[in-house]
């Protein structure tokens, strides 16, 4: 029981230790032009890795960003390149004037954080025409959600997940339209411990001699 009861604790340890965000591909695309966004958050050095060579492509994989635990999740724009006004909105739910706190500009340089539960992760980025890509659902023709990496330090900054964001304009597919990086923080529950095999038995053990002693009492009633 002992054995049983380690390994249980030990699949849940390592569970909330692989705990958190995911790129989920759905489809393949392909880059014909520089990636090349405006932006001071150095992405700079990773221009020669997602840039095709001229006169070819480089495969770019399209799909969502998921989590599989509680938590929060952060975003911070590292670049643009686009001339239209793309955006990005997180926690759609949010109406009216408080839609402002988690909407992103291209051009805005700053972060937010929103809560977030299991699964496909609200957000969605708007350009022109309209050219909407909505995470883990509808796009716009010509407009996609792309995977620039995982788990990249950009300036002094960690980031699990970087995306890119293509918008409708054609023929550029570079998916640099709005670049956005993407930090996850786990809600750790507090859980009660599980009882040790010993005190169940001491339990049962109470409950038996309590009935004995229940019985003995009532034949001598008798």
């Amino acid at each position: 029981m002992k054995r049983i009861l380690a390994t249980a604790a030990l699949l849940a340890t390592c569970a909330a230790a692989n705990a958190g965000l995911s790129f989920v591909e759905t489809a393949k695309g392909d880059r014909n032009f520089d990636f090349n966004p405006t932006n001071p958050g150095g992405l700079n050095p990773y221009f020669s890795v997602l840039s095709p060579v001229p006169g070819s492509t480089t495969e770019v994989s399209l799909g969502y960003l998921e989590t599989d635990a509680l938590g929060f999740v952060t975003a911070t724009n590292l670049g643009f390149e686009s001339g239209y006004g793309n955006y990005m909105i997180a926690d759609t739910s949010v109406s009216g004037g408080s839609q402002s706190n988690h909407q992103m500009n291209k051009n805005d340089w700053n972060s937010f954080t929103w809560a977030v539960s299991v699964g496909k992760i609200d957000f969605t980025f708007f350009g022109l025409a309209p050219a909407n890509a909505v995470n883990g659902g509808a796009w716009s023709p010509g407009a996609s959600i792309g995977l620039v990496g995982k788990g990249m330090t950009i300036g002094n900054n960690f980031y699990d997940i970087v995306l890119g964001y293509n918008d409708s304009y054609t023929p550029h597919n570079d998916w640099d339209d709005q670049v956005v990086g993407f930090t996850f923080a786990k809600l750790d529950i507090p859980t009660s411990n599980v009882p040790e095999p010993e005190t169940y038995a001491m339990m049962l053990a109470g409950l038996g001699l309590m009935g004995a002693i229940a019985r003995r009492r009532k034949a001598k009633a008798a």
